[in-house]
């Protein structure tokens, strides 16, 4: 496995153990995401968004990505799904600061985290999404 998949990795693990009540957790997130998105909700999606690198001097390399955590909450009831992310943010968040180097994966989490919560299409099912974007650092010796 490389960085990123042991970044994703730890990141699913803290998905899957945030809470969106007071007894019970997030259902699934999966490795990839499924086409269909008829998952049991509240699912969590995590992926890679994006990044920057630079030459930090001639032997190291410092990589920020831009990692997504995207939690997926059932729209039938709004005050239901709304109650869900009021548990889902402060854990999740929670779980992170405990963890800023998702278990020796990354260097750190760049702090502050940000986070947008809308609605989100996917394929035909409609979901409330909490999308975060998690920067993490790598610095790492250039291939030469």
């Amino acid at each position: 496995m490389s960085i990123i998949d042991d970044a994703i990795t730890r990141l699913r693990y803290h998905a899957l153990a945030t809470k969106y009540d007071s007894s019970h957790n997030v259902n699934y997130a999966p490795d990839y995401p499924p086409e269909d998105g008829m998952m049991k909700k509240p699912f969590a999606i995590t992926h890679i968004k994006g990044g920057e690198m630079d030459k930090h001097s001639w032997d190291v390399c410092r990589h920020i990505m831009q990692i997504g955590v995207d939690f997926h909450v059932s729209l039938d009831r709004l005050k239901v799904a709304y109650s869900q992310l009021d548990v889902i943010i402060p854990d999740f968040v929670n779980r992170l600061g405990g963890d800023p180097d998702l278990n020796a994966s990354v260097d750190t989490i760049v702090f502050p985290l940000t986070y947008e919560v809308s609605p989100a299409q996917w394929n035909d099912v409609t979901t409330l999404m909490c999308a975060f974007n998690i920067p993490v650092k790598f610095i790492e010796d250039p291939t030469t």
